[in-house]
């Protein structure tokens, strides 16, 4: 819905974006910006709060962030005209009118058992909320507390190898803290960096495994649930299959208590950042390539194969870039072909072959 007048004009408002790198400064033009701004969602979220992370963090020529936030489902429709934008940018062409595909069925997919010489820890990682709630950046109290029981509940329905155990932030010592945190693969703060996310911190945040400690969620982080499927090994396709059967097991918990996870024909499942809509899936391999990570043309490659890295000193972090124009299975093979290149290339830099006829074809696809 429209608000009042506001007191100065767009002009006087729009942020000064010179130099930032992200999508959000380069898809907020000033006319945007004055079509926008008079606008706000039921619960209050306006087009301020949607760009004020990324005029606060300017980003990295080389590292491109989204760089803005829905604070609810509305969001995305309230904003549209500024949000296709940001998401064609960052999903590789993905239109305005275009419909988000969905098929979980891996049987389709062939190979995604790698060799563990190379092959660290596979994962399948994605992101849900609530519907009708406003989300983590946004919520009050009350839906925070409301939305962690709501899918305390779910988890507690989860049986055989997914039946787990929750452990509240609020009410875990710094032991269990520090154990989560190995779990984890990373240490569990005890409040978050100063930001919209960290109100109330750590009021309402839960973290839940399972007992074999391979199907992980975190409640009220970014978005309402976080589900993190892993494999100690090379092989992806387990890992997808768990993560599918998991959240399955989730979603129908959330049901059984008269709500359903956010989700929109066009935008697929509904998340606080852009870059997670869509499938919201993210298959990784944690990859241990000392040659091709210095490869030259390692960028390259990537941006090709349409994959993403994070380096983690030793290794790679591979994953997929686009969460949305692929289906899950599709998104899923498209790691696989891309980890198998990557694998088949230092196999043979190993040998001392030269890759560029490999990378070349690349290029024409």
């Amino acid at each position: 819905h429209t608000m009042s007048q506001p007191p100065f004009t767009a002009q006087e408002e729009y942020p000064d974006l010179e130099n930032h790198n992200s999508h959000m400064a380069h898809c907020l033009t000033e006319t945007i910006y004055q079509q926008l701004r008079g606008k706000e969602t039921d619960s209050g979220f306006t087009i301020d709060d949607v760009i004020q992370i990324g005029v606060d963090n300017p980003g990295e020529p080389y590292n491109m962030p989204v760089g803005c936030v829905a604070g609810d489902e509305e969001s995305y429709k309230v904003f549209a005209m500024f949000f296709d934008q940001v998401i064609e940018a960052r999903h590789h062409g993905y239109k305005a009118n275009d419909v988000n595909r969905t098929d979980t069925a891996s049987d389709k997919v062939k190979g995604g058992i790698f060799n563990v010489k190379y092959a660290v820890t596979s994962y399948v990682t994605s992101r849900r909320n609530v519907r009708g709630f406003a989300m983590p950046m946004h919520s009050t109290r009350a839906e925070r507390r409301k939305v962690e029981a709501i899918v305390k509940s779910a988890l507690s329905t989860c049986d055989g190898e997914y039946s787990g155990q929750y452990f509240s932030l609020k009410e875990s010592s710094e032991k269990e803290m520090e154990q989560l945190g190995s779990v984890f693969k990373q240490p569990i703060p005890n409040r978050n960096q100063p930001n919209s996310l960290s109100r109330d911190w750590p009021d309402a945040r839960g973290l839940w495994h399972n007992s074999k400690k391979n199907f992980l969620a975190k409640i009220n982080d970014e978005d309402h649930l976080g589900v993190l499927s892993t494999q100690q090994d090379g092989n992806l396709v387990q890992a997808f299959q768990r993560w599918n059967e998991g959240l399955t097991k989730i979603e129908n918990g959330v049901k059984k208590s008269g709500k359903e996870f956010m989700y929109d024909e066009h935008y697929g499942f509904i998340a606080t950042c852009p870059s997670n809509i869509g499938t919201s899936l993210k298959a990784g391999v944690v990859l241990k390539i000392p040659k091709m990570a210095k490869y030259w043309r390692l960028e390259e490659v990537l941006t090709r194969l349409r994959l993403e890295k994070v380096d983690l000193g030793d290794c790679l972090d591979i994953s997929n870039a686009d969460r949305i124009g692929h289906s899950e299975v599709e998104i899923l093979g498209l790691v696989i072909d891309g980890v198998q290149f990557l694998i088949d290339c230092e196999e043979r830099l190993e040998k001392g072959e030269k890759i560029e006829k490999y990378v070349n074809i690349l290029r024409q696809k």
